[in-house]
């Protein structure tokens, strides 16, 4: 029976740099508005602390790169229990 998962050469290349970056840029865009409106929605409710203009600058530009972080190791969790590679042993005998 033949194996129908894709080679690990599909991973590499510049189709799969570019499809990472464009997921990259769109999860990153995604997790800056999020983030913006949760501070907006908040910060009446919180403490002078958090109205702090240096604070609301921290929150906002580290706050969607902790979420893409985040996100990008549940991916690869994800990918790694839907594709496992298959045993070293079956590699080195297939070549």
């Amino acid at each position: 029976m033949k194996d129908r998962r894709p080679s690990l050469l599909l991973r590499l290349g510049c189709g799969h740099l570019l499809g990472a970056l464009l997921l990259g840029c769109l999860l990153l865009m995604l997790n800056g508005i999020a983030v913006a409106s949760l501070y907006h929605a908040w910060v009446g409710r919180l403490n002078d602390v958090w109205r702090n203009p240096r604070v609301a600058q921290a929150i906002l530009f580290l706050g969607p790169v902790v979420l893409l972080l985040v996100q990008w190791w549940a991916i690869d969790v994800i990918v790694d229990y839907v594709r496992p590679l298959p045993p070293r042993a079956k590699r080195q005998r297939s070549k």
